[in-house]
């Protein structure tokens, strides 16, 4: 985005163009926030759906032993 001067005898940028240049960023900012809530609730769907495989997946550890022994 570009800031136009203002006219005049007024230094700077226009406070319109300021304000909308915020309002995007803002906007955009918001929007990042919403997309990692998204991923970090994806990662937490996700281990925690490994941490269920493998608990699953696991011998016993009485087992284990058994086998160790034959």
């Amino acid at each position: 985005m570009r800031f136009r001067r203002t006219a005049g005898f007024l230094q700077g940028v226009r406070a319109d163009d300021v304000h909308q240049f915020v309002d995007q960023v803002s906007e955009d900012v918001a929007s990042l926030y919403d997309e990692l809530a998204t991923v970090y609730a994806e990662n937490y769907r996700i281990k925690t759906a490994l941490r269920d495989w493998q608990s699953a997946q696991a011998v016993p550890s009485s087992a284990a032993h058994d086998q160790a022994d034959r």
